[in-house]
């Protein structure tokens, strides 16, 4: 009788054992066991394309040497961007710009470029904007003109702005506003100016454009 005791127990402790495992192994639905829910996974950054080209028509105004007026030219050019991050890139930009004064009897031309870092606030949305900050230069644009002389004419000048750029698929059409500062002695296309010139103090300008590109 006392023999038969252990192995009773041990029959009890095995059927015991053996149920919670009955019903792990049991078919769907007798599992009461809880169900950890996997956590979702972050959106992904969508990948932004690294290199763009454009067009872009520029508006330029800047103070008159002669009469003190501000004096309006108009062109165009084109710009080259690489992106170094999704909210940094690097714009190189050159335009050739000319006078509209419509009473001058020679109509000045200017040649500019200028190379910005730009800060994107939404470089993934579709209405994207961004402030900018570079430096440039200005040379005398006249086609005639020997490389000497356009390079005589150079002054260079800081830029700061900003813009936005609306998205679809990979162009951008966008518009943009840039103030700059520049050095002593702003260029007259059409005369070289020569150590006797009196030197001038800086004087402000301000560039807008309307332009397009495209993105790879």
């Amino acid at each position: 009788m006392f023999a038969t005791r252990p192995a009773v127990t041990a029959a009890f402790l095995g059927t015991l054992l053996a149920v919670p495992a009955a019903r792990a192994d049991g078919p769907p639905g007798t599992c009461e066991c809880a169900v950890t829910s996997a956590a979702p996974s972050p959106a992904a950054t969508p990948r932004l394309p690294r290199w763009g080209v454009g067009l872009h028509v520029a508006s330029v105004t800047m103070p008159g040497a002669m009469d003190g007026g501000d004096t309006s030219y108009g062109g165009g050019g084109l710009q080259v961007r690489y992106r170094l991050s999704p909210r940094w890139q690097l714009e190189l930009a050159a335009a050739h710009v000319t006078e509209q004064d419509v009473d001058a009897a020679v109509a000045r031309q200017l040649d500019t470029v200028a190379l910005a870092a730009i800060y994107h606030l939404r470089p993934a949305a579709r209405w994207d904007f961004y402030l900018l900050a570079g430096l440039g230069a200005t040379s005398d644009g006249d086609p005639d003109a020997s490389d000497e002389a356009k390079q005589a004419s150079q002054v260079g000048d800081v830029q700061l702005g900003g813009g936005v750029e609306r998205r679809f698929g990979r162009i951008g059409v966008g518009a943009e506003l840039r103030a700059i500062v520049q050095g002593e002695d702003t260029p007259e296309a059409g005369a070289v100016m020569t150590n006797a010139a009196p030197a001038e103090p800086e004087r402000g300008a301000g560039k807008f454009t309307l332009g397009a590109t495209y993105y790879f």
